[in-house]
C-alpha cells in the first residue's frame, strides 16, 4: 500500500483533513472543502524550518494566532509533505473568519466563502489534533515523537489568550440559546411589553443578527429566514391560526428581500418579533365570546404576580363570584381555578427558561402557598416537575 492509499485509509477513519505535497506542489487533497491559498500550509511553513534538528522533525503541530489548528507530518522513504489542518475547535463566525483573512492578507469580501470552508471541516481539539497527528507518524514513519510530546505541546501553545478565546466562545453559545428561548417563549405567551423591554435595553442580540459592519447582507438575510420559521411555530403554538402565521410570514420574507442593509434587515427583524407577539396576545386576551370571561382573563394576566383568588378576580370585576364562575365555566368548559393555575404554570415555564429564579423563589413569586403545592400543580399541567422541566427545555 502506497503513501496515497495509506492516507486515504487514515481519512475514512479520522476525518482528518490532508494534503500531500511534492516539492512544493499538491498531488493530493483528502479535505471536505478547498480554499485558497492553504491555510494549513501557510502556518506550519513558519515551524518547519525550525523543527529540522529536533526529535520531531518529521513531525509538529501548531496554532495560529487566529486559534487555527494545523501540522504536518513528512514520510521518511519518499520526503511527500503531508499538511493536516487548517481545523478549529468550535464553529468559525464571523469575527474570527475576518480576523484570519485580514492575517492572510485575503481581502474582506471572502468572509462567506471562508465560513463555509470551515462549516464544512471537521472540529478537532488541540489535544484529539495533536494526538491524531502523532499517530500519522507512527504510521507513516513507524516512530513516534519524544515522550510526553502531546502533553508539552499543548502546554506550550495554549496560552491565557486561548483559554480566552474558549470560554468567550462558550459564555456567546449559552447566552445565544438562552436568549432565543426567552424571545420566542415571550412571542409564545404574547408577551407584548416583556418583550419590547428586551428589544429596548438590546446590544446584541442572540442569534447573530447584530454583528460587525463588514458582515455579509445575504448572511443577515439568511438568519432572518431561519428566524421567521421560528417565529411562526411559536406563534402557532401560541394560539394563532397557520395560515394567519404563515401570511404574515411570507409578507416578511418578501419586505426583507427589498431591503439593502443589515441595518433595515435586523429593524424588520425586531418589528417581525413585536407584530407576531401582538397577534398572539390578541388572541390570548380575546379568545372568547364572553365579555365577562375576557375581562377576566385580562385581569388573571396582568396580576399574574398577585395575590390571585377567585373571589378577588370576581371582585375587581364588580361582578358576583357566583356569576362569574358559572359565565366561566358555561364559556370555556373550565372553572376560574383553573385558568387562574394554568395562566400561573404558564409564568412559571417561562421563568424557568429564562432565569435562573430557584424553584422555591418562583413559587413565591407567583403566590402558591407551599413549595409542596406548586410542585403538585405544575405537575398537573405540565406533566412533569419544574426541575425535570428546566432540565428539557433549558441548553
Amino acid at each position: 500500500m502506497d503513501l496515497i492509499e495509506r492516507l486515504a485509509y487514515y481519512h475514512d477513519i479520522s476525518g482528518l483533513p490532508m494534503v500531500v505535497y511534492d516539492g512544493g506542489q499538491a498531488i493530493k487533497s483528502f479535505i471536505a472543502a478547498t480554499f485558497a491559498p492553504d491555510i494549513a500550509l501557510m502556518i506550519v511553513s513558519a515551524i518547519m524550518d525550525g523543527s529540522k534538528d529536533n526529535k520531531s522533525k518529521n513531525m509538529d503541530v501548531t496554532l495560529s494566532e487566529d486559534f487555527v489548528i494545523a501540522g504536518y507530518v513528512r514520510e521518511s522513504a519518499s520526503g511527500l509533505l503531508v499538511v493536516a489542518g487548517p481545523v478549529l475547535e468550535f464553529p468559525c463566525d464571523w469575527k474570527l473568519a475576518q480576523r484570519i483573512l485580514c492575517h492572510i492578507k485575503e481581502p474582506m469580501s471572502r468572509t462567506d466563502e471562508i465560513l463555509s470552508f470551515f462549516k464544512r471541516q471537521k472540529s478537532f481539539s488541540l489535544s484529539r489534533f495533536s494526538r491524531n497527528m502523532v499517530f500519522l507518524n507512527s504510521y507513516l514513519n513507524g516512530e513516534g515523537p519524544p515522550e510526553n510530546y502531546v502533553d508539552e505541546k499543548i502546554t506550550s501553545l495554549l496560552g491565557p489568550e486561548f483559554d480566552d478565546y474558549i470560554k468567550s466562545k462558550k459564555e456567546v453559545q449559552h447566552d445565544s440559546q438562552s436568549m432565543e428561548q426567552v424571545l420566542l417563549s415571550l412571542v409564545e405567551r404574547g408577551k407584548e411589553a416583556e418583550l419590547v423591554e428586551i428589544l429596548r435595553n438590546e446590544r446584541k442580540i442572540p442569534g447573530n443578527m447584530g454583528v460587525t459592519a463588514n458582515d455579509s447582507i445575504r448572511a443577515y438575510k439568511n438568519i432572518f429566514v431561519s428566524s421567521v420559521t421560528l417565529i411562526s411555530r411559536a406563534a402557532i403554538k401560541g394560539g394563532l391560526d397557520y395560515e394567519t402565521a404563515l401570511d404574515a410570514s411570507d409578507t416578511y420574507q418578501q419586505k426583507m428581500e427589498t431591503l439593502s442593509t443589515q441595518q433595515e434587515v435586523h429593524e424588520l427583524w425586531r418589528q417581525m418579533f413585536l407584530d407576531y407577539t401582538k397577534k398572539v396576545a390578541k388572541i390570548k386576551r380575546f379568545s372568547s365570546s364572553s365579555n365577562v370571561v375576557n375581562k377576566a382573563l385580562g385581569y388573571v394576566e396582568d396580576h399574574i404576580y398577585g395575590k390571585l383568588t377567585v373571589s378577588g378576580v370576581a371582585e375587581a370585576m364588580g361582578y358576583s363570584c357566583s356569576y362569574v364562575c358559572r359565565v366561566f365555566k358555561s364559556d370555556t368548559g373550565k372553572t376560574l381555578s383553573d385558568c387562574i393555575n394554568e395562566a400561573r404554570i404558564e409564568e412559571a415555564k417561562h421563568l424557568l427558561i429564562a432565569t435562573d429564579k430557584s424553584i422555591v423563589d418562583i413559587s413565591l413569586a407567583l403566590g402558591f402557598s407551599t413549595q409542596s403545592y406548586f410542585q403538585t400543580t405544575f405537575k398537573k399541567y405540565a406533566g412533569m416537575t419544574p426541575a425535570k422541566f428546566r432540565t428539557v427545555t433549558r441548553p
